[in-house]
């Protein structure tokens, strides 16, 4: 009878009335012998019970509860349950360079890497290693996610290139003209550029 099915409200795990978070949503939590006709109680209160079962409530809060009948027959309490909260999504990637010098490429890391974490580039190839430390192509802009042991996926970082190796300048080019029984030769770079210093 409804008296003895108040009075049989099993405890369960709070496993047995979960269901995991993920990276974009909080978990989900509800009693599995939910009965429509049946009124439930949260403790602490704040917590509210729906259609099928469902619970509403903070995430992150343990809650047990009571069922109470029409003849205000109550249960024992529910083993404590707890709404799982959303999974944490890694931070934005921070990337950062130092400039090229005349014989090596700059560098690109990444100032907020977390060795649990595994990064990806977007155009493939360039790849995170110790202290997060960037490698691949100098000269090509790339940007960087970070994704957890969850798969939770951060948003992309700002566009990242490493800086290429700066060009040397030509050797200069000496040409000469002859010299006259009334004048010296003359001497000239055949490439100049006004923008050099020689």
């Amino acid at each position: 009878d409804l008296h003895s099915a108040v009075h049989s409200f099993p405890t369960r795990r709070s496993s047995d009335l979960t269901t995991p978070a993920t990276c974009s949503a909080n978990g989900t939590a509800s009693i599995a012998n939910y009965a429509a006709g049946l009124t439930y109680t949260s403790t602490p209160v704040g917590a509210t019970v729906g259609a099928l079962g469902a619970i509403t409530g903070t995430a992150g809060t343990a809650y047990t509860f009571t069922a109470r009948d029409a003849s205000t027959c109550t249960s024992a309490a529910s083993d404590s349950v707890t709404i799982p909260v959303q999974l944490t999504t890694p931070a934005v990637p921070t990337v950062s360079t130092t400039p090229a010098t005349c014989s090596a490429n700059g560098t690109a890391s990444i100032a907020n890497y977390a060795a649990g974490l595994t990064y990806v580039s977007t155009p493939v190839g360039a790849t995170v290693g110790a202290l997060g430390v960037i490698s691949g192509t100098a000269g090509t802009a790339y940007t960087f996610t970070a994704r957890d042991a969850f798969t939770c996926t951060s948003a992309a970082s700002a566009s990242v290139t490493i800086p290429v190796q700066l060009a040397a300048p030509a050797a200069p080019t000496a040409t000469t003209t002859p010299a006259t029984c009334s004048a010296n030769g003359t001497a000239s770079i055949a490439n100049y550029a006004a923008g050099l210093t020689y």
